[in-house]
């Protein structure tokens, strides 16, 4: 049985006010070309802030006089934004960037299995290694209090290199501690790489002096559990200022944004987090929503309908709803931008 339905949805003043309310609300917490246009034609500067794509976003950072961009990619971004992406980050921000490293979407646990075998053990041990001197992650891991009496001193993590990494060249881990701070420590490596790699093409692309901000606090609010019932796929150039609840959403929904070339990938990893044994929603239908530049519509239904016929097992039912959306619709007032600012 197809489980995937899916709905191109009419344009925003369609009848079903529900799908229209969710379209309208993307709409208001973004910005298009001719906002961003206005906030530079004004002076009014602006700073970006990565968020992993699962329901629990981060408290936002505060930089007083600017205005705030949120991208939602997997965990925080390393090892999934492109070259490109890199670039178009640093060129609309001017290298004020905030990345918030998270682990429980999945991604972390991904990659970690990824570079366990293509690169090794030994690579996985040395991120670690540097991680553990970070003072940086050190510090947070002391305020939690779950780890901090058994993680407070630099001979408690030479220690966890020991037991974990073995002269075997395996990884042997007992505990759920041990597999915690092991995980979060390789997730923090990878994001401290992302932030030397903005640092690089930041220089080539003439951004001289780009601060780019590390918040490790994130990696230790973790959700025990996914909750979310939906996902918001954005598609389009427009930027997210925040995120917002949608109508039905239980506690939460999952934000992305991305391009064709990974929405099957990006649908796929959300999909397995709402139906796995850690989501709280495994047993009910979720409602996905796509916004979509119209020409970008015919080549994303292929998308989904290859994603079909690819996962005939799922679960339970899947409603896909795909909105038009441009990048220049709605601009917003002179009045409404200053708001942003923060």
């Amino acid at each position: 049985m197809d489980k995937v339905l899916v709905t191109v949805v009419e344009p925003i003043d369609h009848d079903q006010k529900k799908h229209g309310a969710v379209q309208w609300q993307f709409v208001n917490h973004t910005l298009g070309y001719p906002d961003l246009r206005t906030l530079e034609n004004n002076g009014i500067d602006v700073y970006v802030e990565t968020e992993c794509i699962d329901e629990r976003s981060a408290p936002q950072t505060i930089l007083t006089g600017k205005v705030r961009l949120e991208y939602n990619i997997p965990g925080g971004g390393f090892d999934y934004l492109t070259k490109e992406d890199l670039q178009k980050i640093l060129n609309i921000s001017r290298g004020d960037i905030v990345l918030d490293p998270h682990l429980a979407c999945g991604w972390g646990s991904l990659r970690f299995d990824f570079y366990q075998r293509s690169h090794g053990v030994e690579y996985i041990k040395n991120l670690v290694a540097r991680t553990f001197r970070e003072n940086n992650f050190v510090n947070s891991v002391a305020r939690i209090p779950k780890f901090s009496g058994r993680f407070g001193f630099k001979t408690d993590y030479d220690n966890l290199i020991q037991r974990v990494f073995r002269a075997s060249g395996k990884i042997a881990i007992t505990d759920l501690p041990d597999q915690e701070i092991l995980g979060l420590a390789f997730v923090y490596a990878k994001l401290n790489e992302l932030k030397q790699i903005f640092g690089t093409v930041a220089e080539d692309l003439g951004i001289y002096g780009a601060v780019v901000r590390l918040n490790p606090d994130m990696l230790f609010d973790q959700p025990h559990s996914h909750v979310a019932r939906g996902a918001l796929l954005n598609l389009t150039q427009r930027r997210f200022t925040s995120r917002f609840v949608i109508e039905g959403g239980a506690g939460g929904t999952f934000f992305s944004d991305l391009d064709q070339n990974r929405l099957a990938m990006i649908l796929d990893l959300i999909i397995t987090i709402m139906e796995s044994e850690h989501s709280g929603t495994k047993n009910a239908d979720h409602d996905i929503y796509l916004m979509v530049p119209d020409e970008q519509v015919a080549p994303v239904l292929k998308i989904i309908n290859r994603y079909k016929k690819s996962h005939p097992n799922l679960k339970t039912y899947k409603h896909i709803y795909i909105y038009t959306v441009e990048n220049d619709e709605s601009p917003k007032s002179r009045q409404d931008l200053l708001n942003l600012v923060r």
